[in-house]
């Protein structure tokens, strides 16, 4: 008589436990082409926001004549502006912002001059500078944290900007604000 007892998972028809070894292996798998899907889609995204080699010397060579003030805008090519305006590229400002709470703010600037202006020596660039960087210290930056306040600024800006050079700006562009 050698019949065995039943087993408790054979009279209840569970199946037999399987290896730990198989849902490891899956786990591994899964975790593999999730990592070589997100490095393909990391390439593919970096690749489409990198400029090319002819792009950026383009790019150089135009920024060139635009910062040395003697660029002159081809109609089409700019918004707003006219054939013969001339954009002069200011120096960054740097300020720090007593009213909230000593934060600093640093602004990169272009004018854009109105056809047979000349472009503004030294002295005028270094008064419209520190013209700017007092309003910008007596203003409450909270502002610029809306659309219209950004835009209250750029008006805010010209303003000044005629001011100094005597309503031969048309435009200013703000070309880069950190603020910190």
């Amino acid at each position: 008589m050698d019949e065995k007892e039943p087993d408790l998972d054979e009279l209840l028809g569970t199946p037999k436990k399987a290896s730990p070894l198989i849902s490891i292996g899956v786990v591994a798998m899964l975790s593999v082409v999730s990592v070589g899907l997100g490095y393909f889609m990391g390439q593919m995204i970096q690749g489409n926001s990198q400029p090319d080699a002819q792009a950026v010397a383009a790019q150089a060579d135009a920024g060139h004549g635009a910062a040395t003030g003697h660029g002159e805008a081809e109609g089409g090519h700019g918004e707003g502006l006219s054939h013969g305006a001339q954009t002069v590229m200011l120096d960054p400002i740097i300020v720090t912002l007593p009213k909230n709470n000593n934060a600093w703010l640093r602004l990169e600037l272009a004018l854009v001059l109105e056809d047979g202006t000349t472009a503004p020596d030294d002295i005028a660039k270094t008064r419209i500078l520190a013209d700017i960087a007092h309003y910008l210290r007596s203003s409450d930056m909270n502002l610029l944290y809306t659309p219209s306040g950004y835009l209250h600024l750029q008006d805010d800006l010209l303003d000044r900007a005629r001011l100094a050079m005597e309503g031969s700006v048309s435009d200013v562009l703000i070309l880069t604000m950190v603020a910190e």
